[in-house]
């Protein structure tokens, strides 16, 4: 409130604002905390050390672990603190601080311990995962023999290492549920490991397991779990737990159900002995048992559970594929290429249906937290309200950033699955089998015994993150084994084999990894490569000191923050590998480094340093120096990768450009009111107040419990779960050795218990009760005033006159244009506001019963496209009428008639169709595809991946909207819209524009389709069928591919009009408040990045006529560079770094052309292909301003009335694999 304020208030005036705002959100943060309290989740302060200050933050609301729990007496939440340590920008510590510095302020505050007032707090341990993020929990303590007693409490660790030590012990800081009541010792016992033949790369030698990790439980005891958890029928049949010194899963076995039973009916349960195998709920095994605790206080404590998980494509996952089915035929990487390209398509389709198609939002909108009642708003269009859109669009937003950075490309659920491993207790299945069973339905989390499900057979493709080898990605046979059909959404391996499959893949085990399993046989490699060998080498730990423990774990903790470089070394990986391929020397030594960071925290055996390399001596550089574009880093060398990754990449981010130059519509557009959310009265004083009074408790609960609390930017990230940032958690990876009980599902549990208290809230305002006044939505089910999904799922159908008022106060209270940011109150009574909706609109229809009134449509998207498009053919500029004349002018031609005749006759069985070609004729001349015509200018041409020219006329756009129409182009099975020349006599005339959608989504369909890889990818574009000789090969059409592809996605995600043509005097053609280029994109202050010159040429080539040049040739308003000498330690190149200011657009154009290309599986030095790049950049530049240089693109002016020919020119393309093509001279084929 104070840090970054420019001018204070009386400091007394702002604490009491503060007080109060805090006290207006008490009573539900009070039954928030007693809620969440009962479910296991605690409250805990947090701290963050920094080399020069220690930064107090708010306490966190986290799910307990067994520290937490083990005395809380003696030892409540309140003397914990989870501790982290940053550097001064909050970012993490990165070795290159030096040792000297680390140790000074990390192992002081580890061994000297944290003065918060009186009180002294010391560190205690850490997680796994909470180190990698360099975390840890202090005690409150009196000194070290305290805490050494406090961690015997936890159990026996072994001392012969100080890392496994720190290890073991991390395990009590999992963040878990513990479940009922304490285990008594008779209902579990330890049982054997399936093993197999030695691992001789061990020293000594030791067996495979292949149960690692994997007990099991009765079925009984699952559904006791699942009681307990409140999961009403639905029982999972694998948890990853957490009980006494045992990690691992534990698998539902019926078997043991049947034994037990049958031991009741035969009086075998009472007096039985110890070892006997009846009775039991729980094995374990002793690859799960880590440490020794006592025998009493036993609890099960729930880590994660099995569910229906979906499951996504990445960097590394994409990397191997797309290489390792290069190496094993040219047929299986055109079809892993071409599969990933339609995966996209289909996730990029999927964003803008959301946006423009009611049924598609409806089905988005169920992904999101179940707050708000969509099903009962049938008569409310959720892609033009306010509110509902913000959710839509914020989602899109954070699936196109995923897929930018991430490149997280989902994979259909009915195609793969995220899946936790197991072992087959059987002993039917056999090496190289699996069996996977799956819930049909993913959006059902919990999903009953009822719910539909599959037993998946035959090939299959599995792995597991993080991948990194081309031997980690693997191909299986699910096969049907009847014994194993209780065992659904997991993953079964087999107990037989040379080496465990789990082990194959990056190494892992059964203790709780989830396996990616795709069925997609686009994705299918022809065989396995070998697998890596995962085996770690013997280390000679050091052993543990009981009076040094204290330093020895401080020295380990500060020497794990100094050496780690998992990061480093896995990006390394990824960019030498893009370069030199997987299978190259190099990549081979990085990821024996990457396996060696990977067991740093249990070995305290740090990686490798990656090696310099040395030109002399022809050793190459394992460090990245050059990134492939895909990686973005602005600040370093980049170069056009033509791997897979790079490819995609590119596509992503021409998509991702759309949104990043538009404004937040909910900041920055004015929230229309609807007019048919109205009854009389709702103004009336008694009303207004009770609004306004729920209003600000509810601005204050979700303020002071949420968006403060963990630093997310607005409500519609919680609502739609897509978040920018979670600023306020201690872990930017978000995770704490586990999944289940993460920041964001803290986030979710408490927005729904300050939403289910605010609805009720909303209906006792007038002293009756909530399940008065409410049914319930399913038969014979009781409600408790405990369960809020009740409260958020239950609903009034007949609600009185002074809800129905209160419901429009609420409305008109949050949409008040000071409010914009608290939408969602209006809709905590959104099945109120249905039906004052509904009443509404009655009415207004019985009082004027001859006047036709539409208050919500189909297809909301295409209609204000459809009103577009019928403005602007009704303005001057459009010259309608001019493409009939010109048809008229070409239907006595002999190579145009037989076309013409047949356009003319789709026109005249389909009203509307003449306006809808002459707008596509009017939209292809503006963006340059027509020959001869549009406003596209010689830089656009840097937009694109290959040089050609528009060779299309207005003759091939008509005939184009026909055959999609037919449906003889689009691929992805578009409904067939028009009949075939011959069935058109005797037909009766089809008015277009009374069609759902009207001419607005015939057009947006054109462009979808155009904007598609299918259209692409097709073979050829031939006319002949409409008697007009002429067609195109060869991507001929590239451009107007990228045309469609700009127009389809600005109007769908930011319903930006600017890509098509307007009247630009009376037509509006974007929402975006403040001011934009003439393409709608927003203006940047200057964007910096990267380019490396040869040696000694940077004056040179940067000079003020090359600088002029760039500038004119990209758009952009200035340019400015500096040299790097600081960094410069490659002798063969100028780094430099060039500043852009402009529109966005220009800047990225700049960008683009300044970029060099890449080289497959290149053998070059790094030396060399600096020298290699920076001489690319050089003659690109030089390009510019000299003539005998300069690459001339010679377009010739067609008349439309004649056969398309371009000059004779030279043409590079990329083909469907990425390869370059040059073709000789020549024309385009007709």
């Amino acid at each position: 409130m104070v840090d970054e304020s420019m001018e204070l208030d009386p400091i007394p005036q702002m604490f009491e604002l503060a007080i109060k705002k805090a006290q207006e959100g008490l009573h539900v943060s009070a039954d928030v905390d007693e809620e969440q309290k009962l479910k296991g989740y605690v409250r805990l302060r947090k701290i963050i050390i920094t080399p020069c200050r220690t930064i107090y933050q708010a306490p966190e609301m986290i799910m307990g672990n067994r520290v937490l729990r083990i005395n809380e007496e003696k030892y409540p939440a309140e003397k914990f603190l989870r501790v982290a340590f940053r550097d001064e920008n909050l970012s993490r510590v990165q070795s290159a601080m030096g040792l000297s510095f680390i140790e000074g302020f990390i192992k002081k505050s580890l061994t000297e311990g944290k003065f918060i007032g009186a009180k002294v707090f010391n560190y205690l341990g850490s997680s796994n995962s909470q180190m990698r993020e360099q975390g840890c929990y202090f005690i409150q303590a009196e000194d070290e023999k305290e805490i050494n007693l406090f961690r015997s409490e936890l159990g026996q660790f072994e001392l012969k290492s100080v890392p496994k030590m720190m290890a073991r012990l991390g395990q009590c800081f999992t963040q878990s549920c513990k479940v009922g009541k304490e285990m008594p010792r008779e209902k579990y016992d330890r049982t054997y490991d399936y093993v197999g033949i030695n691992n001789r790369k061990k020293d000594p030698p030791e067996p495979f397991v292949y149960s690692d990790g994997n007990g099991y439980m009765s079925l009984a005891f699952a559904q006791d779990i699942s009681k307990f958890l409140k999961y009403q029928d639905f029982v999972p049949c694998c948890f990853q737990s957490r009980f006494r010194g045992f990690k691992g899963i534990h698998v539902v076995n019926p078997e043991l159900d049947r034994l037990n039973a049958w031991a009741a009916e035969n009086g075998l349960l009472d007096g039985k002995k110890k070892g006997e195998a009846f009775g039991l709920d729980l094995l374990c095994r002793p690859s799960q048992e880590k440490f020794r605790t006592g025998k009493d206080k036993c609890y099960y404590e729930v880590v994660k559970i099995s569910a229906p998980s979906p499951v996504c494509l990445n960097r590394p996952f994409i990397n191997i594929l797309d290489q390792v089915s290069a190496m094993q035929s040219y047929q299986c990487h055109k079809q892993v290429v071409n599969r990933c390209f339609q995966l996209l398509d289909i996730q990029l389709n999927g964003i803008a249906n959301s946006l423009t198609d009611e049924k598609w939002a409806r089905t988005k909108l169920g992904e999101f937290p179940r707050l708000i009642m969509f099903d009962v708003m049938r008569n409310v269009n959720l892609t033009t309200e306010p509110f509902f859109r913000a959710l839509l669009r914020t989602s899109a937003r954070c699936t196109l950033k995923k897929l930018r950075e991430k490149m997280q490309i989902q994979i259909p659920p009915s195609l793969g699955r995220s899946l936790l491993g197991v072992v087959d207790e059987t002993g039917q299945l056999q090496y190289g089998q699996v069996f996977v069973k799956y819930t049909v339905n993913i959006m059902q989390k919990r999903p009953g015994p009822g719910a539909a499900r599959e037993v998946l057979t035959g090939p299959v493709l599995i792995t597991k993150n993080p991948m990194v080898v081309a031997g980690d990605v693997r191909m299986f046979t699910a096969v049907d084994i009847p014994a194993l059909h209780h065992l659904c959404d997991v993953v079964v391996f087999p107990r037989h084999g040379p080496r465990p499959h789990p082990d194959e893949m990056a190494g892992s085990d059964l203790d709780g990894d989830e396996y990616s399993v795709i069925w997609d046989p686009g994705l299918y490699l022809e065989r396995n490569e070998d697998a890596f060998d995962y085996t770690a080498p013997p280390v000679n730990p050091e052993e543990v000191d009981e009076e040094k423990m204290r330093e020895q774990m401080a020295d380990f903790f500060v020497k794990y923050v100094s050496q780690d470089s998992i990061g480093k070394i896995a990006n390394a990986f990824l960019v030498k590998a893009d370069q030199l391929g997987l299978n190259s020397k190099v990549c081979h030594n990085i990821a024996v480094k990457n396996m060696e960071a990977v067991d740093f925290p249990k070995t305290g055996k740090p990686p490798s340093p990656l090696a310099k390399g040395d030109p002399v001596r022809k050793i190459d550089s394992e460090k990245a120096t050059r990134f492939p574009d895909f990686m973005e880093k602005t600040q370093e060398s980049s170069y056009e990768s033509p791997r897979l990754n790079g490819r995609l990449f590119r596509r992503i981010k021409a998509i991702d450009n759309e949104l990043e130059t538009t404004i937040d519509e909910q900041v920055n557009s004015s929230v229309q009111l609807d007019p048919t959310i109205f009854v009389e009265g709702y103004n009336e004083p008694q009303y207004m107040e009770i609004a306004k009074d729920h209003f600000r408790k509810y601005v204050a609960s979700m303020e002071h419990q949420l968006l403060q609390r963990f630093g997310v930017d607005t409500e519609v990230e919680l609502f739609s779960n897509s978040y920018s940032a979670i600023r306020k958690r201690i872990s930017d990876k978000e995770m704490d050795d586990m999944s289940f009980f993460n920041t964001q599902r803290v986030i979710e549990e408490t927005l729904e218990q300050i939403y289910s208290s605010h609805r009720r809230m909303f209906f006792e305002a007038f002293g009756q009760k909530f399940e008065d006044l409410t049914e319930t939505k399913f038969e014979n089910e009781t409600r408790e005033v405990s369960d809020k999904r009740h409260v958020l799922r239950d609903q009034c159908r007949n609600p009185p006159e002074e809800l129905k008022k209160l419901a429009v106060a609420y409305y008109y209270t949050a949409y008040d244009a000071g409010h914009q940011r608290f939408l969602s109150f209006a809709w905590l009574c959104a099945d109120v506001i249905a039906r004052v909706r509904l009443d509404y609109i009655t009415e207004l229809r019985r009082q004027n019963p001859n006047q036709e009134i539409y208050y919500y449509s189909f297809d909301p998207v295409s209609d204000r496209l459809s009103t577009h498009i019928d403005d602007y053919l009704n303005s001057k500029s459009s010259r309608r009428g001019a493409l009939a004349r010109f048809l008229e002018a070409n239907i006595k031609k002999y190579r145009t008639k037989e076309a013409t005749k047949l356009i003319f006759k789709y026109c005249e069985v389909y009203d509307g169709l003449m306006d809808l070609m002459t707008f596509t004729v009017k939209w292809a001349e503006k963006n340059g595809i027509l020959v001869g015509t549009g406003e596209r200018k010689e830089r656009d041409l840097m937009d694109v991946e290959q040089v050609g020219v528009p060779v299309f006329n207005s003759i091939h756009m008509c005939l184009m909207i026909i055959l999609f129409g037919q449906g003889k182009l689009d691929t992805i099975n578009t409904p067939r819209s028009f009949e075939e020349p011959e069935d058109l006599e005797g037909m009766d005339p089809v008015d277009l524009r009374k069609q759902h959608g009207g001419l607005g989504q015939r057009f947006l369909g054109l462009m979808r389709f155009m904007a598609s890889r299918d259209f692409l990818m097709l073979k050829e574009l031939s006319f002949l069928d409409f008697g007009y000789v002429s067609g195109f090969y060869n991507n001929e059409w590239f451009y107007a591919q990228k045309a469609a592809e700009k127009t389809y996605y600005k109007i769908c995600l930011t319903n930006d009009y600017s890509a098509i043509p307007y009247d630009k005097d009376k037509q509006k053609v974007t929402d975006i408040v403040e001011k934009v280029d003439i393409e709608g994109r927003v203006a940047s202050d200057g964007i910096s990045f990267l380019v490396e010159l040869l040696k000694g040429t940077a004056n040179q080539v940067m000079n003020k006529k090359n600088v002029r040049a760039l500038e004119d040739h990209s758009g952009c308003e200035s340019i400015f560079w500096r040299q790097d000498f600081a960094n410069s330690d490659d002798c063969l190149t100028d780094r430099i770094y060039v500043t852009a200011v402009g529109t966005v657009t220009a800047v990225n154009r700049l960008r683009r052309y300044l970029t060099p290309k890449g080289y497959l599986n290149s053998r070059m030095s790094d030396l060399s292909m600096g020298k290699s790049f920076a001489s690319q950049v050089m003659n690109k530049i030089y390009q510019l301003t000299r003539k005998e240089e300069k690459v001339e693109l010679i377009e010739e002016k067609v008349e439309e009335d004649t056969p398309v020919r371009a000059a004779p020119r030279i043409k590079a393309y990329t083909d469907e694999n990425g390869h370059i093509v040059v073709t000789k001279p020549g024309t385009s084929k007709d």
